[in-house]
């Protein structure tokens, strides 16, 4: 069997707007509107059990203890908003990438921290990182019991993987080499061990200021491979260029 991974480089993209679009609501009537803040390429929409849950940037990126930061959970039908979870701390609580699995919701923020709370907005735990969660967080089943644990992307550092149940830290993946991982990581048993593995790119450390072919030439730009035992590297392969997507495996 042959295993293909596509990836997508950081390039500069010049475009106009096409002759033939529509506007959106000639083709889909708008039902509701409700104002959660702002929201980046990084951010993810879910749909659970007919609710939409969806990270906020707030009223402004840059700003701290923004009233508009945090996570909605928005009732599908109406638009009603039935829950805004935002950190117990004070800071740049910025929300992006989401994720729900059997009535959790599990996110990270922009102030070091990552959390798992009820879908009625009660937290079970949190966990307190070394730099910004930026991405979605994914699962993956390396504590071998019926909870399944969580895998995100620190911002600058690498990867976490956490016990699903309890938050507790089971494996670290740093670089000293990156200053960049914004993207969600892809979930596959490379080695065919029988346990999933992630794979996951970054943004290199610059080596100089100027560009080459629409890019910045950088130290340090790299997609991994990471044992999902034990967060070691299996494998890694140099791009020339940041990582700010998400891989794909087929």
């Amino acid at each position: 069997m042959k295993l293909v991974i596509f990836i997508t480089l950081a390039t500069l993209l010049l475009s106009g707007k096409p002759s033939n679009s529509q506007d959106i609501e000639t083709v889909f009537p708008l039902k509701w509107k409700v104002k959660t803040g702002l929201s980046t390429y990084r951010s993810n929409i879910i749909f659970d059990n007919n609710k939409i849950y969806i990270g906020s940037n707030g009223v402004d990126r840059n700003k701290n203890n923004d009233s508009l930061d945090g996570v909605f959970i928005i009732q599908a039908e109406s638009g009603k908003i039935l829950h805004h979870i935002q950190a117990p701390i004070l800071g740049d609580n910025d929300v992006n990438g989401v994720l729900v699995n059997s009535g959790k919701l599990y996110f990270g923020s922009d102030n070091y921290h990552f959390y798992c709370y009820t879908e009625e907005g009660k937290k079970i735990w949190e966990y307190a990182t070394e730099y910004d969660v930026e991405s979605c967080p994914v699962l993956v089943n390396i504590s071998n019991d019926e909870t399944p644990d969580i895998v995100f992307t620190v911002e600058g550092k690498g990867l976490v993987a956490l016990d699903g149940k309890t938050g507790r830290e089971l494996w670290k993946f740093h670089t000293d080499f990156s200053r960049g991982f914004n993207g969600t990581p892809a979930v596959y048993d490379i080695n065919q061990d029988g346990q999933e593995d992630l794979l996951i790119g970054g943004e290199g450390i610059p080596s100089t200021n100027e560009t080459e072919s629409w890019k910045r030439v950088s130290y340090g730009d790299h997609f991994y491979a990471i044992n999902g035992k034990d967060g070691s590297v299996l494998w890694k392969y140099e791009v020339g260029s940041k990582i700010h997507s998400s891989p794909l495996v087929t």
